[in-house]
């Protein structure tokens, strides 16, 4: 159609002519997109194999693979520096440093392309200055900007994650010098005021200058001013320390190693004289050593958790502000306070990089909140939508789209580190994997608006359905590749470990095999002949009818309103009142030992089921964790675990005695998973009671694997409850 309209009422040769060339142009293409298709195939067969998806779900696979060609087209040869580098999103952005840090690892590392990611490491550490990355390079042979104070860190980090693939020994310690620069400039202090205060945190921005990501000014305007001590750069500053305490060690080892294998290394004189020490290129003599990053890094931990975790809100702060620069007014420090407290993405870095800082029940709570306000299918909001700045549309002039930029905006590329660090707080599990995929399936759709096969930079925050700013983002992609990329290697994990790490067994009927009989009268009399040496006249069936009448009375008690039939009484209060009605106080030994008694009298038949120690053991060998759940009275319980030598097998206990509930009562099996903090997921019930221990489990989150050994008899607790 649209070449019909150009040939117009043009003569049928233009016509032909045009056609010819349309031709062209899509041979052309086409047979670009073909040699696309085979580097990133030939490149990146882990990534876009089919061990990623599950078998039942193929487009997955090439919505990774038409990812891997698009990070492609981000690569290109910058001429000024005579290296590789990223451009940061068409039609906008030339190559900018902080940009090119986070996109390094999906666009490059993921991709197979290691020899570019080390040119474009190289190209960026060529131009650090003064401990600072080049923001961006401009053209015409002038000088970087250096306004940014996260890109030197997230440097630090692409070196780490190139030499954790690699273990690129040398490319590290060339790598060394420039990463050594950085932290001792910010530790002791650079340009755009970035400088580490007192309490080891990093505090950077002052006036006009904007150097985190949310880096907008309009004029004199500042509309998200960030000046102190930004959630995300202190989490990148505490995970560079790591960084070089890791690899410090790391390449010691490897110089120490390389020095015994050295001929004559023992007999060899050391050079003497100006310049040797560097000639050796030694760890020791270069610079390695003297630091104690370490030390530092556990400082800046200790203050990132007392400053910016706000235990009432559960999340983090986003800034501290520079008192320096706060207003004096007692309005313009409470607006200060509240523009600290803001709920903003940046926070999900403190628990997606590879070293963190908070423990994993903080980190969960961040996650949790971030999916509850920020969270959209197509990227993370900048700030949720209750804060009065928010903004909900990303158009109209410059000004009102500056405006709105990282003000509620949709950004694509935060979306990879949430996934990252949901996947972290699941623990990897297969259902989160799972979970993580069916919400990556936004990503498809998001390849067919805009710009075809690609991702863009931003969305609407309000309804984010038509993408915004760069049609085409680096980051964008290569955020999206990383997570497509842990979950191929999760899922070749769990595909190769047992799908279980915690295993809950019910007691009686599934372990232990058991036959009771509360309605022999003969077992009455022996309780009531017992009851009249302490003191407490009964005859048989008058004990039996208060045991019984007292049974219900104490369910009821149980239940409280709720449900008898999953309320759950104390044997020994039953025991205890059947004492004070004869008006006898019983000692807290003598109700024990009735109780035993009384267990002994009515049971008929107690063993092992075959195969129960053995199978335990194994598991046990196994690595996995052991549990009782068991609907059982405790006086009865301890002592036939003791019995049959089963109470060493079992890393944690809950019987329905202590807990006032038994199964198959939620509460019952949830109290087994607070206590023990268990993934529901990695749990497996096992049980002879399809309703309580089955059905149970599976409301609760858990798998059951049902082990009946046919009719069950039922105490008389059991039958009241029931009827």
């Amino acid at each position: 159609e649209i070449i019909y309209l150009a040939g117009g009422g043009a003569s049928e040769t233009v016509e032909s002519s045009l056609m010819r060339d349309a031709e062209e142009v899509f041979r052309e293409a086409s047979e670009y997109r073909k040699t696309l298709r085979e580097t990133a195939l030939y490149r990146s067969p882990d990534l876009v194999g089919d061990m990623l998806r599950p078998q039942t779900s193929s487009p997955w696979n090439e919505t990774v693979l038409q990812l891997v060609m698009s990070a492609n087209q981000f690569i290109s040869e910058r001429t000024s520096t005579g290296g590789r580098t990223i451009l940061a999103g068409y039609p906008f952005f030339e190559d900018w440093g902080r940009d090119t840090m986070i996109a390094l690892e999906g666009c490059c590392m993921t991709t197979g392309q290691m020899d570019t990611a080390r040119s474009i490491l190289r190209t960026f550490a060529k131009y650090c200055r003064r401990g600072l990355m080049p923001n961006l390079f401009p053209e015409g042979g002038r000088e970087p900007m250096y306004n940014t104070v996260d890109a030197a860190l997230l440097f630090i980090n692409s070196v780490y994650r190139y030499y954790a693939r690699t273990e690129d020994e040398e490319f590290a310690r060339e790598m060394w010098p420039v990463m050594a620069e950085i932290v001792d400039s910010y530790k002791n202090g650079t340009d755009y005021g970035i400088h580490m205060d007192e309490d080891g945190l990093i505090m950077a921005g002052r006036g006009l200058d904007q150097v985190t990501w949310m880096d907008v000014r309009i004029g004199d305007y500042l509309p998200t001013p960030r000046h102190g001590k930004p959630v995300e750069v202190n989490a990148c500053w505490y995970n560079a320390l790591r960084v070089m305490e890791q690899l410090e060690g790391e390449l010691t080892k490897a110089e120490e190693a390389e020095s015994e294998r050295r001929p004559g290394a023992e007999e060899a004189e050391p050079e003497q004289g100006p310049g040797a020490e560097e000639e050796t290129g030694s760890m020791k003599t270069g610079g390695f050593f003297g630091f104690d990053y370490g030390s530092l890094a556990e400082k800046v931990r200790d203050s990132f958790r007392e400053k910016f975790w706000m235990e009432e809100k559960g999340y983090l702060r986003d800034v501290i502000s520079d008192e320096k620069e706060k207003g004096e007014r007692a309005e313009a420090k409470e607006a200060e306070r509240k523009a600290d407290e803001q709920f903003r993405c940046n926070q999900i870095w403190a628990v997606s990089m590879p070293f963190t800082m908070l423990d994993r029940s903080q980190e969960r709570q961040i996650v949790d909140r971030i999916y509850e306000e920020l969270y959209t299918p197509l990227g993370l909001r900048t700030l949720n939508q209750g804060d009065a700045a928010f903004h909900g549309s990303y158009g109209g002039t410059v000004t009102e789209r500056d405006s709105a930029y990282h003000q509620g905006t949709v950004w694509v590329f935060p979306l990879g580190a949430y996934y990252l660090a949901y996947l972290k707080t699941r623990e990897y599990s297969a259902e989160a994997c799972a979970l993580v995929r069916r919400q990556l399936e936004a990503v498809e759709s998001a390849l067919r608006e805009g710009c075809i096969g690609q991702l863009p930079e931003i969305y609407d925050g309000g309804n984010p359905a038509f993408s915004r700013g760069c049609f085409a983002q680096a980051w964008s992609v290569g955020e999206i590749l990383r997570v497509y990329e842990e979950l191929g290697k999760q899922e070749r994990k769990n595909s190769r470990m047992p799908r279980y790490e915690n295993y809950v067994f019910d007691l009686y009927g599934t372990l232990i095999d058991i036959r009771t009989d509360e309605e022999d009268m003969q077992a009455w009399k022996r309780m009531a002949l017992f009851y009249r040496y302490q003191g407490a006249d009964y005859k048989a069936k008058e004990l039996k009818k208060a045991y019984e009448k007292a049974v219900r009375k104490a369910l009821k008690e149980s239940a409280a309103g709720g449900s008898v039939d999953t309320a759950e009484i104390c044997i020994e209060d039953v025991f205890r009142k059947l004492y004070e009605k004869k008006g006898v106080e019983p000692e807290k030994r003598l109700v024990f030992d009735t109780c035993r008694i009384f267990r002994i009298a009515t049971t008929r038949r107690i063993r092992l089921f075959p195969g129960v120690k053995e199978g335990l053991q194994k598991l046990r060998e196994e690595g996995a964790r052991l549990y009782l759940l068991s609907n059982a009275q405790r006086a009865f319980t301890e002592k036939e675990l003791e019995m049959f030598g089963l109470e060493n097998y079992f890393d944690g206990m809950i019987l329905s005695s202590d807990r006032g509930v038994k199964k198959p009562d939620r509460r019952f099996f949830d109290a087994l998973i607070e206590t023990y903090h268990l993934n529901p997921a990695r749990t497996l019930m096992t049980g002879d009671d399809w309703r309580c221990d089955i059905e149970g489990a599976r409301r609760a989150g858990m798998d059951g694997f049902f082990v009946g050994q046919g009719k069950r008899h039922m105490s008389y607790r059991e039958k009241a409850a029931r009827s």
